[in-house]
């Protein structure tokens, strides 16, 4: 089987980073980028079938990405998909999203709130927004598309049974809040079928630079009214159960290197 890499995008998870280290060390034209390219991104679904088809139309690439994709890829039994995936606390995630929408300049829907609006009322206009999951279990939604191509369903929008057992699937599962640890592992685990593969140390896209995320996160909840942060944390108590456990199979790799995962 062909080896290649499905990165399942998460906006606002570092993924440009990934998508663009995966351009740097492999080839400007070594990533399909499904939900951005003109002959896919009317498509409703990214999933397996679709790289099949792509692949079978001659695509000259050896990675895919999308911020809407299936994550049952690297199932594949006809290729080989190496899996990426990042997860962020929904927090700090939620504050990078609201700094990335005040200064977007497409037309998307709901940016002109987060220019109009201090982070502390936009998150209560975004948790309130009918429509808009941005800043409701948005990680575990998207982790828990069910692959309708297969016949397989979710429990509901956002399935935590169905999120951790695609995570238990994942060699790696990469934390936005301990980046470099989840950049020498996936250097290390690419680096065993794509030896040139390299993150580096710039992170692009990136709405603030943030020296510790605990303090950061600090800050953040400090700027929220009590009520707001409650409503918050109901709101999105299956991305922080995620995000935790993303963290745990991260601990779990047991290597010398990750011991400042703590």
């Amino acid at each position: 089987m062909k080896d290649y890499l499905v990165h399942y995008h998460i906006y606002k998870n570092a993924g440009s980073t990934i998508d663009n280290a995966i351009k740097k060390s492999l080839g400007k034209n070594s990533l399909l980028e499904l939900d951005k390219h003109a002959r896919y991104k009317t498509n409703e679904i990214y999933d397996e079938k679709l790289i099949n088809s792509a692949i079978e139309e001659g695509a000259d690439c050896i990675a895919f990405s999308s911020h809407r994709m299936t994550p049952t890829v690297h199932r594949s039994k006809r290729h080989n998909f190496i899996p990426i995936v990042n997860l962020r606390h929904p927090l700090l995630r939620a504050g990078s999203v609201y700094r990335y929408e005040r200064k977007r300049k497409d037309e998307k829907p709901g940016k002109e709130f987060a220019k109009e609006l201090d982070f502390s009322d936009w998150l209560n206009w975004s948790l309130n927004q009918t429509g808009y999951i941005e800043s409701r279990n948005y990680q575990t939604t998207l982790m828990s598309i069910p692959d309708v191509n297969k016949g397989e369903t979710a429990t509901s929008i956002a399935d935590i049974d169905l999120a951790k057992n695609r995570l238990d699937e994942m060699p790696v599962v990469g934390i936005v809040e301990y980046f470099d640890d989840t950049c020498r592992m996936l250097e290390a685990y690419i680096g065993n079928t794509f030896p040139q593969f390299r993150i580096g140390k710039s992170h692009d896209n990136r709405t603030k630079e943030v020296s510790n995320w605990k303090e950061e996160l600090k800050s953040l909840q400090s700027s929220i009214p009590r009520e707001t942060l409650i409503q918050f944390e109901e709101k999105n108590a299956l991305d922080y159960e995620m995000f935790w456990y993303g963290v745990g199979k991260l601990r779990e790799l047991k290597v010398p290197k990750l011991l400042s995962v703590v």
